[in-house]
C-alpha cells in the first residue's frame, strides 16, 4: 500500500513553526511525532533575473596607399544586471501529523515499476499535489540561512574605449595582412546580498550588505598574417584577455548552517560534521590571460587543406573556490543545533563546533598549452577514381592546470574528430566521430547551487545519407532533397562525478536518433 506523508526524520529546520511541535499523536517507537518529522517534502523556486543594456560608438577612416589601410576608434558602454532569489518551501502534509491516502484527484493509474522488482505502483501527479492546498508550505529563507545568504544584486557597469589598425604590405614575395589594436576596460562592479544566520528564536536573521570594486585593464592585441602563395599561410595571433568572475562568486553575503543529519552531527571531523559556512566576494578580479598562437597552414585544393597550429596561455589570475575550518561556536543555540534519531527517542548535540567555510579568492596562476592538427583531403586528389570521396578531421592535445595541482576547467587532454564522405551525382553519405577524454565542468547542485563536476570522457558516432534531385531533370523533383540520419548510434552515456567524494552523480542516456528529413525547395 502506497500512502503519502508517512512520519519520517526529515524536518529539522521546522522546529520554530509552533503548530508542528505537537505531542498528541504516538508513533511506533513510542514517543510523539513532532517538528523532526514533518517535513513530507520540498520545492525550490529561485528566481533568477538578467539585464543587459549596451552602446556602441565607432568611426572608421579608410586610407589608400599606405601600410595602415583601416582605423577604427570607438567605445562601448554596457550596464549589466543579474539577480538571484534562492527560495524554497518545506511542505508538510495536511494529514499531518498522520499519514493519508493518496487523494482521487491525484491518482494517475498505475506505472510499471518491474524493472525494479516493484511490480505495478500507483502513479499520482505530485505537482499537482504541490500546487494544491494538500501541502502547507514553510518559506526556507526563513528557516534556512544558506537561502537568504545566496540571494543578491550584482551590476557591473563598464566603459571600452578601443582603437584597431588593420594593415596590409607585399614584400618579398609574400603578402603580410592583420590588425594591431588596444582596448581600455573600465568596470566598477557592486553587489549587494544578505549575511544570514539562525537567530536565537530559531528563525532566520538576514542582514543587508553591498560591496564591490573598481578596475582597469589595458588589453592589446596583435593578429599578423604571411600569405607566401601557393596556398601556403602562416598566422601569428598575442593579445592580453580578461573575463569577469563568475556571477555568483560576486555575492558579498554570507551564511551559516547546521546540518542536522544525525550522521552529520555525531561526526567528530570538521570536514563532515554539521557546520558549514559559505561567503561570496564581490571584490573579485576578473580571470586574465595572456596568449599566443601560430599556425601554418596550407591549401592544396579549393576544399583540401591541412594545419597545424600551437598555442599557449599563461593564466595571470584564476579565482577559485578556497575551503579553511573555522570555529562556530558564536552561533551555537541549545535545543536547535542537534539531531533526533528517525524514532524521535535520542537527541544527538554537536560532536564538534568546528566546521568547513568556502570563499572565493584570485590570485591563482597557470597555464594552458598544446597543439592541433586539422586537415581537409579530398580523395581525387590521390587518384580520380576516388572522386566524391573524401575525410575531414582533426586531433588536439591540451596540457593545462593551475599552481595547485588543480585542473581547468573545460579542458579535455585529448579531442579527436574524423569524418569520412562521398559527395557526387546528388547522392551523399557520412559518418563522424567525435571524441574526447574526461573534463572538469560544472553542474547544478543542491538547493539552486552549483557544483563542480568530472564528466567522463565520451564517444559519438553519427552517419547521413541522403540524395538532391535537382540534377535528375525531372522539372517537380528539382527542389527535392531527401536524407536519413542518425545520431548517437553508439549510444553514448554522459557520466558525472562528483569532484570531492568521486561518486558517480548522474548518468544521462540520450539513446539513439534517427530522423528521416524531407526538404522541398521551390525558387
Amino acid at each position: 500500500m502506497v500512502r503519502l506523508a508517512g512520519p519520517q526524520s526529515w524536518g529539522g529546520s521546522l522546529s520554530p513553526i509552533s503548530q508542528l511541535n505537537q505531542s498528541a499523536v504516538i508513533g511506533a517507537s513510542g514517543q510523539p511525532i513532532g517538528f523532526a518529522q514533518a517535513q513530507d517534502g520540498f520545492v525550490n523556486t529561485g528566481i533568477f533575473d538578467e539585464n543587459l543594456n549596451a552602446l556602441r560608438f565607432e568611426v572608421q577612416k579608410d586610407f589608400e596607399d599606405s601600410l595602415v589601410t583601416h582605423l577604427n576608434i570607438g567605445v562601448r558602454w554596457s550596464d549589466h544586471k543579474k539577480s538571484k532569489a534562492n527560495e524554497g518551501y518545506f511542505l508538510t502534509a495536511q494529514t499531518y501529523p498522520l499519514d493519508g491516502a493518496i487523494p482521487e484527484s491525484a491518482r494517475r493509474g498505475t506505472a510499471d515499476v518491474n524493472w525494479a522488482g516493484l511490480g505495478n505502483v500507483v502513479a499520482y501527479d505530485a505537482l499537482a499535489l504541490i500546487n494544491s492546498n494538500f501541502y502547507t508550505r514553510y518559506s526556507a529563507a526563513e528557516l534556512e540561512p544558506d537561502r537568504m545568504g545566496d540571494t543578491y544584486v550584482i551590476r557591473e557597469k563598464v566603459w571600452q574605449p578601443f582603437v584597431k589598425a588593420d594593415f596590409e604590405h607585399q614584400f618579398a614575395g609574400a603578402r603580410m595582412f592583420g590588425n594591431v589594436g588596444v582596448q581600455g576596460v573600465i568596470t566598477r562592479q557592486r553587489g549587494s546580498g544578505y549575511n544570514s544566520v539562525v537567530g536565537a528564536n530559531q528563525f532566520v536573521i538576514a542582514t543587508p550588505i553591498t560591496d564591490g570594486a573598481n578596475y582597469s585593464r589595458v588589453l592589446p592585441s596583435l593578429n599578423l598574417n604571411f600569405d607566401f602563395g601557393g596556398g601556403q599561410t602562416l598566422r601569428f595571433a598575442a593579445s592580453k584577455v580578461i573575463s569577469r568572475p563568475r556571477i555568483d562568486y560576486l555575492n558579498p553575503g554570507s551564511s551559516v548552517k547546521f546540518r542536522n543529519n544525525v550522521a552529520n552531527v555525531t561526526n567528530p571531523d570538521p570536514s563532515l560534521g554539521p557546520w558549514v559556512s559559505t561567503s561570496g566576494n564581490a571584490e573579485l578580479r576578473p580571470y586574465e590571460a595572456n596568449q599566443l598562437d601560430l599556425s601554418y597552414e596550407y591549401y592544396f585544393a579549393a576544399d583540401g587543406f591541412v594545419s597545424l597550429a600551437g598555442f599557449y596561455k599563461d593564466l595571470v589570475n584564476w579565482n577559485v573556490a578556497t575551503t579553511t575550518i573555522r570555529d562556530f561556536t558564536q552561533f551555537y543555540i541549545p535545543g536547535y543545533h542537534q539531531a533526533v534519531s528517525s524514532d524521535g527517542s535520542t537527541i544527538y548535540t554537536p560532536a564538534t563546533f568546528k566546521g568547513l567555510n568556502t570563499t572565493y579568492r584570485g590570485g591563482l596562476k597557470g597555464q594552458v598549452k598544446g597543439v592541433e592538427l586539422q586537415f581537409s583531403l579530398p580523395l581525387r586528389q590521390l587518384t580520380p577514381a576516388l572522386d566524391g570521396l573524401g575525410l575531414v578531421g582533426g586531433a588536439a592535445y591540451t596540457d593545462g592546470a593551475l599552481d595547485d595541482g588543480s585542473a581547468v576547467p573545460g579542458l579535455s587532454k585529448y579531442v579527436y574528430k574524423l569524418t569520412g564522405y562521398f559527395e557526387k551525382s546528388g547522392f551523399s553519405a557520412r559518418v563522424s566521430l567525435n571524441k574526447r577524454t574526461g573534463y572538469l565542468s560544472e553542474d547544478r547542485g543542491g538547493s539552486n547551487t552549483i557544483s563542480p563536476v568530472n564528466r567522463a570522457g565520451e564517444t559519438l558516432v553519427d552517419a547521413q545519407i541522403g540524395y538532391d534531385f535537382k540534377n535528375t531533370g525531372i522539372e517537380y523533383l528539382k527542389g527535392l532533397r531527401i536524407s536519413l540520419q542518425g545520431q548517437n548510434l553508439t549510444n553514448q552515456k554522459d557520466v558525472y562525478t562528483d569532484s570531492a567524494s568521486g561518486l558517480v552523480t548522474r548518468v544521462e542516456t540520450f539513446g539513439r536518433n534517427v530522423l528521416l528529413n524531407l526538404t522541398y525547395s521551390f525558387f
